[in-house]
């Protein structure tokens, strides 16, 4: 009965694939890429990419996460200070978590240490936090590098084949590609290196925190949701399997985005919460000093500026040698 409920879901996705293919193709335009796509923030996900199975025989460090990780990590430091090269493996966390775990896979080999450091969602027992997957971003960032599908799990692949028509004509074939590559500030490919690090100077800091802003409200002890550790165990098993290392590590946040006690004891909790749950050591041992003010904070909640991204890089280089995972 297993058997041919796969074989079902197979012939389902194939079909759906086919179409989306027949249909785009009959429209006489590009299928997967549009104009401008290339100068976009997202394209930095390929340049990223590209570094990761390009050290696939070195050892190193692979910092995985969202927008977090982008503008606060920075990998000529830590290399610097531990002699790892560093892919900095972060860039939005729209995209979804899952499919840049899923990408990772593409270039961990024995040696390595691998960091999550995801934003603190999956604190609040979200239970598509890993399942998610932002199908618009991710075709942004994949733009024609089709190889790089196999990476999509089930839910993804449900998702890119019925999206791949609606993706064409709304981006490809029509004239609203502005949407997707108009260049804000940093926003934009020109901001990162052929590594995917981000290398636009960004002296300004958070001069306003208002609701629109990311606030961090725990009011329970952390549980996280059985199917992010379904997920995070068996991550944790490829990557050991490889013969690498993978541990938790606590994101910069603003102090603003907490306002209530109950969340900083809880916040006190996640390594001890989260080793236990997932069996991924949590490294980040004081997360309370992750809560930086405004003035080492670039825009959002979780976006560091240049001083700020010194600060954290420091944290977890200073982490990596207390845990003795480094020397």
């Amino acid at each position: 009965m297993k058997l041919l409920k796969n074989i079902f879901f197979i012939i389902l996705f194939m079909s759906i694939f086919i179409f989306s293919l027949i249909y785009m193709i009959f429209q006489k335009g590009p299928v997967f890429s549009y104009e401008g796509q290339e100068g976009s923030y997202s394209a930095a996900l390929l340049r990223k990419y590209d570094y990761l199975v390009s050290l696939k025989n070195k050892k190193k460090i692979i910092v995985i996460g969202g927008s977090g990780v982008a503008f606060g990590v920075d990998g000529n430091l830590i290399k610097k200070e531990t002699g790892y090269d560093v892919v900095n493996f972060g860039l939005h966390a729209g995209m979804g978590q899952r499919i840049m775990l899923e990408l990772s896979k593409a270039g961990i080999n024995e040696g390595d240490i691998v960091i999550l450091a995801f934003e603190l969602d999956y604190l609040q027992k979200s239970e598509d936090y890993l399942d998610r997957i932002g199908i618009d971003l991710v075709l942004q960032g994949m733009d024609d590098r089709v190889s790089l599908y196999r990476y999509f799990y089930p839910k993804a692949y449900i998702q890119l084949f019925t999206y791949l028509p609606i993706y064409y004509d709304k981006y490809v074939r029509n004239s609203k590609r502005e949407d997707l590559t108009e260049k804000i500030g940093i926003y934009n490919l020109a901001t990162f290196d052929n590594r995917g690090y981000m290398i636009h100077l960004r002296e300004e800091h958070l001069e306003e925190f208002g609701e629109n802003q990311v606030h961090i409200n725990l009011k329970e002890d952390i549980k996280l949701h059985k199917n992010f550790k379904k997920i995070i165990r068996s991550y944790k098993k490829f990557v050991e399997k490889k013969g690498a290392k993978v541990y938790f590590a606590m994101p910069p946040i603003v102090n603003l985005s907490i306002t209530d006690e109950r969340t900083k004891e809880i916040l006190e909790t996640a390594p001890e919460k989260i080793e236990e749950q997932t069996g991924i050591p949590f490294i980040s041992k004081r997360p309370l000093d992750y809560l930086f003010p405004q003035e080492l904070m670039y825009d959002t909640t979780y976006h560091c500026n240049s001083l700020g991204e010194q600060l954290r890089t420091i944290f977890l280089i200073n982490e990596l040698k207390e845990n003795e995972i480094v020397k």
